[in-house]
C-alpha cells in the first residue's frame, strides 16, 4: 500500500465536509510521516518560504520535504514541517496555505484514494494537481465515471531520517 499502511475504496467515496467529521479527530493524528509527492507530470510538490506552492523538478529545495498527518483511516493533512503552513483547498478549487492557528477541519483535511497511484481530494471534491509547467492547477473536479487526470496522480516517497 501505498500510503503509510492506508488502502481506500474510492465507491465508498465518503463526504469530509464538517458534517462527517468529528472535530476532535483535529487534535492528534493518529500517524505522521515526512515524504516527497511526486506527481505523475514529473513534479515534486513544494510549499515554499513564502507560502507558495508549485512543483518542483527535484527534491533539492527543502520545501518538497512534506509531512503528512493522518486522522482515522484515510483522512489527512498535508504541511511542510517544523512550520505553521498547511497545504489547503477552498470551496472553489484554489489551493492554499493555511496557518495553523487559522486552520479549519473543512478545508485542510483530505481524503486518500489509493488505485494504482494515490490522489487526495477535499471535502468539497476538489483534487490536488499539478501541471507539467510545475504551476498548480485550478484542481479539477473528478466526476464518478471519467478517469483521474496524471497531474493529480502521486507517488508517496518516505524520506529516511537523516535528509530532514
Amino acid at each position: 500500500m501505498p500510503l503509510l499502511g492506508i488502502a481506500s475504496n474510492d465507491a465508498a467515496n465518503s463526504q469530509l465536509c464538517p458534517s462527517h467529521i468529528d472535530a476532535g479527530k483535529q487534535d492528534a493524528p493518529t500517524n505522521t510521516r515526512i515524504m516527497y509527492l511526486h506527481s505523475d507530470t514529473g513534479r515534486f510538490m513544494e510549499i515554499m518560504e513564502d507560502g507558495t506552492i508549485r512543483g518542483a523538478l527535484d527534491t533539492s529545495s527543502r520545501g518538497t520535504l512534506l509531512e503528512l498527518q493522518v486522522y482515522g483511516v484515510d483522512e489527512l493533512r498535508i504541511k511542510r514541517p517544523n512550520t505553521d503552513m498547511f497545504l489547503a483547498i477552498n470551496k472553489y478549487g484554489k489551493p492554499y496555505i493555511k496557518k495553523e492557528q487559522e486552520v479549519s477541519v473543512d478545508t485542510l483535511l483530505f481524503q486518500v484514494i489509493v488505485k494504482e497511484k494515490v490522489a487526495y481530494k477535499n471535502c468539497y471534491g476538489w483534487f490536488l494537481a499539478i501541471r507539467r509547467s510545475g504551476k498548480l492547477k485550478s484542481v479539477r473536479r473528478r466526476s464518478p465515471t471519467s478517469k483521474l487526470p496524471r497531474s493529480a496522480q502521486f507517488v508517496t516517497d518516505f524520506v529516511s531520517k537523516s535528509k530532514i
